[in-house]
């Protein structure tokens, strides 16, 4: 029984080391927007009871940065750009899970190409929706 629980402990240990280096090593697709350029976050969610779909749009402008919610737009501050880099730094963790739903993320720079896409099967970390929270957007179609 210990040496399971040990087992454990160094599983643990070496995966939470990974994903810290992994983390640090990734470079920032928001945080290296040129001026005229667009990033979009896309956001799919698949399940048994259901299926939806979601994104934003960020373009980097020569004063600040404009966010596309569905059609409302947005110039948003130094302090929610931050919170899309740290939503962006999320998705390169561990978001492995038993859950039936599963979660699909892109990030794109549509100018450049570079891009990122991930699952989330925890059923616990609902990035987008939190980033949405934290943002305040309202969407109209």
């Amino acid at each position: 029984m210990k040496i399971f629980f040990f087992f454990l402990a160094f599983t643990s240990l070496i995966n939470s080391k990974a994903q810290t280096d992994f983390t640090n090593d990734t470079i920032s697709i928001i945080n290296t927007m040129e001026i005229c350029e667009t990033v979009s976050i896309k956001h799919q969610s698949n399940g048994c009871f259901g299926s939806s779909k979601d994104s934003i749009e960020i373009i980097k402008t020569e004063s600040d940065y404009l966010l596309v919610y569905g059609k409302n737009e947005y110039h948003i501050t130094s302090k929610k750009i931050k919170l899309l880099i740290n939503f962006e730094d999320e998705l390169h963790q561990n978001h492995n899970g038993g859950c039936s739903t599963i979660d699909s993320y892109e990030i794109l720079n549509e100018n450049t190409n570079e891009f990122y896409t991930t699952n989330d099967s925890t059923c616990s970390w609902h990035g987008f929706t939190k980033l949405i929270e934290k943002l305040k957007l309202k969407k109209t179609s």
